[in-house]
């Protein structure tokens, strides 16, 4: 667990700044009315919080020593009532600050009381299950400078389905709380860098890595039921590329999934000769995204991964939807989903990322998926 850092959180402007995964472009994104999707599955769900201290290992980005690396942890539960877990911190002062952060980041100052004191879908600290056997375990990243918080309706609905769904704070995230009560922030940088977008490649892999290392360390009784043989990775944007990654680098993977992220990034690599990208993937793999609103670069990525790939290939796109569209920035503004409403887009995420490990770490062969490629249209 970890003993952490130093405060390094400041709010800065972001004028001038594009971020792959986090800011919006233009200002014109206006906050909406609160829209929190509830999990479709059969099951209660549990969240609690988990560190590791990666010792040895250097966080890239801060020049720290040791990488402290932070994840909240979705799983099913017997619990059908109790406190409920809160979108971001159960400190009152730390979840004000960094509804601010967020807030900031997109331009809408009054989206901080949208978030702050929001309560989620899970039981905070619920047991975990166990009558269910060992379960399948998947790991997800935000986009850059995002946090993991954005991915919560998606991981919640996961784990309503029997699955284990760790969120990890990248590195390079502009706000992340550690145990200590601190919370620390990496100042939004530009993509155009490409030895720092090459230094957040490699801490986000290696951040996967030691948490698939760490799975029985799992609080709650969770390192017991987490199956180290049956292990998923995913993540959104920039997320979505180190997932890929990770995949690359790490034979424990099973199955890898980017959801509207790329292929490639230019200057980046991982240790592992060649990339990803040259080399495909020789286990399941899926790009979900959007057809025409979404990284400009994506599909060209994609051609190339596809024609060198060694396994099973999903290419699954929505037509009208935006990058936004496929995190929770749907439930907290206007105009990030494009012609598609928040909850169809929200069903459509969590029916293809459920089908896809579905199908790859629990056997069940998923009709959703054939034809493999396919184009979702709004109407």
């Amino acid at each position: 667990m970890v003993a952490h850092m130093r405060r390094a959180f400041a709010l800065l402007p972001l004028a001038a700044v594009l971020v792959l995964g986090s800011v919006a472009a233009s200002t014109g994104v206006a906050a909406a009315d609160l829209y929190y999707p509830q999990p479709s599955g059969p099951y209660s769900v549990g969240s609690t919080r988990a560190g590791f201290e990666d010792t040895g290992r250097p966080n890239l980005l801060f020049g720290d020593p040791n990488r402290s690396i932070e994840t909240t942890v979705w799983y099913p539960t017997s619990a059908t009532s109790g406190p409920r877990a809160k979108y971001l911190s159960e400190n009152p002062f730390n979840d004000a600050i960094m509804a601010a952060r967020i807030a900031e980041m997109w331009r809408q100052p009054a989206l901080a009381a949208e978030i702050a004191n929001q309560d989620t879908s899970s039981f905070r600290n619920a047991p975990i299950r166990t009558d269910l056997g060992r379960l399948p375990v998947v790991i997800w990243q935000p986009g850059l400078g995002n946090t993991r918080a954005m991915g919560t309706s998606v991981a919640e609905d996961l784990a309503s389905h029997g699955y284990i769904v760790i969120a990890v704070d990248p590195p390079d995230s502009t706000i992340v709380e550690y145990p200590n009560g601190l919370i620390n922030g990496m100042p939004v940088h530009s993509m155009n860098d490409a030895d720092w977008m090459n230094r957040t490649l490699n801490t986000r892999v290696g951040d996967t890595q030691k948490v698939i290392g760490s799975l029985s360390e799992l609080p709650l009784g969770i390192g017991a039921v987490a199956d180290p043989e049956r292990i998923g990775v995913t993540g959104h944007s920039y997320g979505g590329y180190s997932a890929m990654a990770a995949a690359f680098e790490d034979d424990r993977v099973d199955a890898a999934m980017a959801i509207d992220g790329v292929a490639a990034w230019p200057g980046t690599d991982t240790p592992k000769p060649g990339s990803v990208v040259e080399n495909g993937l020789s286990i399941p793999s899926m790009i979900f995204g959007a057809l025409d609103g979404g990284v400009g670069i994506s599909q060209e990525s994609w051609d190339q991964f596809r024609q060198v790939t060694q396994s099973w290939f999903g290419n699954i796109r929505i037509s009208g939807a935006l990058h936004h569209a496929f995190t929770d920035a749907r439930m907290l503004l206007r105009d990030v989903c494009g012609a598609i409403a928040p909850d169809l887009v929200f069903t459509l995420t969590t029916q293809y990322v459920r089908a896809f490990f579905d199908q790859f770490l629990q056997g069940s062969t998923q009709p959703i998926l054939d034809p493999p490629t396919q184009t979702l249209r709004a109407d």
